[in-house]
């Protein structure tokens, strides 16, 4: 038996059908007359209209030949899970040696729905943490989607008397990597943010261990970097890693 086909796109050339190599042994029956078999078909996009043409043999060399066409399903979505591995601090906010930055992280990803944050402490150039509580999370992305663009801000803190209890509703995100200035509570946010990127670009990130960073799996990671600022924003770096599960 041969299976031949092409398939129809609104918004694409017509592709010829990737068949099984199998498909003849599948179907050779010397001793008797099959009536219902099938055979895998592999190479298809999801969602999409194919037409296919059966041809078919028998034992006295006789053809017949059927046409239709289905619809295949919709592509599942991919779960991924995005985890905030390390944050470095690697310049504090406050210029000079003996004075220290009053810095505050926050971390997740602009769709709004996961992230965590570190209150505030104060801590000199090269401090690194950990991340503990919500530094995972899993995503679904569908397909030819983008992930949710990842991130991190550092605040850092001026203690000059102008701090106000309503500041907090400010420490989030900034919605983009650079600088954000809040005069009223005199805080600096300076944000790391990855760029947008599909499921099939994490193939091509480097693994977690060039980093020198290895906490079970080796997953493909990004470094995070925020760039630009006066001596008066902090500045970090952030490995965040991506597990396709």
């Amino acid at each position: 038996a041969v299976v031949a086909g092409y398939n129809s796109l609104s918004d694409g050339p017509e592709v010829e059908l990737e068949t099984s190599p199998d498909a003849d042994a599948l179907v050779d029956t010397p001793n008797e007359l099959a009536m219902n078999w099938s055979i895998p078909v592999g190479g298809l996009d999801g969602d999409t209209v194919y037409h296919v043409i059966v041809k078919a043999q028998d034992a006295d060399g006789d053809i017949a030949h059927r046409v239709g066409q289905f619809r295949t399903a919709p592509e599942p979505p991919t779960s991924v899970r995005v985890t905030v591995e390390h944050v470095y601090l690697t310049y504090d906010g406050d210029p000079g040696a003996a004075n220290q930055g009053e810095v505050y992280f926050v971390w997740g990803d602009l769709s709004g729905g996961d992230g965590g944050f570190r209150q505030f402490e104060r801590q000199d150039d090269g401090f690194e943490f950990v991340p503990g509580d919500v530094n995972s999370w899993v995503v679904e992305v569908g397909p030819g989607q983008a992930l949710p663009i990842t991130g991190a801000t550092v605040w850092e803190e001026d203690w000059d008397g102008h701090y106000e209890a309503s500041c907090w509703e400010h420490y989030t995100l900034t919605r983009a990597a650079g600088q954000r200035f809040i005069d009223l509570c005199d805080v600096r946010g300076n944000g790391a943010f990855a760029a947008p990127m599909t499921v099939d670009e994490l193939a091509g990130l480097q693994r977690c261990s060039t980093y020198g960073f290895v906490d079970g799996e080796d997953d493909a990671c990004l470094l995070l970097t925020t760039v630009g600022g006066n001596e008066d924003y902090a500045q970090m770096k952030v490995l965040v890693s991506y597990e396709i599960l």
